[in-house]
């Protein structure tokens, strides 16, 4: 009886080391954020300031939106947008509605930063006279990816402030 159960306990630990010897928590061949990800994670949480040039067309203006984890909308517009300021609150979000802002920021590869230029917080964004360039910052998966993103040229930048404009109420 005694070398069954020795035999049962050898054959339980060889059954269970190979799960000990898993892929690391951060690969570094896997990347940061899991691209089609549907589930919006607890840590989400974004930032998109938009600087516009002197001349840009009349629908774009400075604004600043920021959510936070908790669903917390903050925005604000005008001259005085920086990315050193925290906007006033707006509203709350729901579960759907954080939804889909983090779908289509990843669908659109903003998370990622395809299609914009890496972006050091702290750096003054250069625009052009008649056009705008918004930053995103996107947190997610305890990953962080600052971006910048000409809209003339990225079309889901451009469709991320007319969601989050909308959001925000600001017509």
């Amino acid at each position: 009886m005694r070398t069954f159960t020795h035999a049962a306990a050898v054959l339980l630990v060889l059954t269970l080391l190979p799960g000990c010897s898993g892929t690391p928590a951060h690969d570094p061949a896997r990347p940061a954020i899991p691209s089609g990800e549907n589930r919006t994670p607890s840590d989400f949480a974004l930032a998109a300031t938009l600087f516009t040039g002197e001349n840009a067309p009349g629908d774009l203006e400075p604004i600043r939106f920021v959510i936070q984890p908790d669903g917390v909308l903050r925005a604000a517009r005008g001259a005085g947008v920086s990315m050193d300021v925290l906007p006033p609150r707006t509203r709350n979000l729901n579960q759907s509605q954080l939804s889909m802002v983090y779908t289509q920021a990843v669908r659109k590869g903003l998370d990622r930063g395809i299609g914009g230029l890496p972006y050091t917080p702290g750096q003054q964004p250069t625009v052009a006279e008649d056009a705008g360039i918004l930053i995103v910052e996107f947190t997610a998966h305890d990953t962080r990816k600052v971006s910048a993103y000409d809209l003339a040229e990225h079309d889901g930048a451009r469709s991320l402030v007319t969601t989050l404009r909308q959001l925000a109420r600001i017509e």
